[in-house]
């Protein structure tokens, strides 16, 4: 779960953990809030990694928060990592999906 999917360093580890991550142990989604010029859309397209921008585009339309609790729901989504500030401070958290945080 991140705002948005821009060319970026948090994005370009996201893609990279994507690539490299254990494929057969694990199904990686992206859930992003707003688009971003020069995306990593297509990158992720190339991976098999599904994407879903949550919300109207906008950070401050809050309905994303109940598409996230959906999309989790419907691909039986057991962890959910929130890479940023905002998205992960208001994310559902405990049912359906465990939160997990890192210090």
């Amino acid at each position: 779960m991140v705002k948005g999917v821009g060319l970026g360093g948090m994005e370009q580890l996201l893609v990279t953990h994507a690539r490299l991550g254990d494929r057969e142990r694990f199904k990686y989604h992206v859930a992003y809030l707003v688009d971003r010029p020069h995306s990593v859309l297509a990158e992720f397209a190339e991976l098999g990694v599904p994407t879903v921008r949550l919300g109207s585009g906008s950070n401050r339309d809050q309905r994303w928060i109940a598409q996230l609790r959906e999309l989790v729901r419907r691909e039986e989504i057991d962890v959910v990592h929130g890479h940023s500030p905002a998205p992960a401070a208001l994310a559902p958290s405990g049912e359906p999906a465990r939160a997990a945080t890192s210090p």
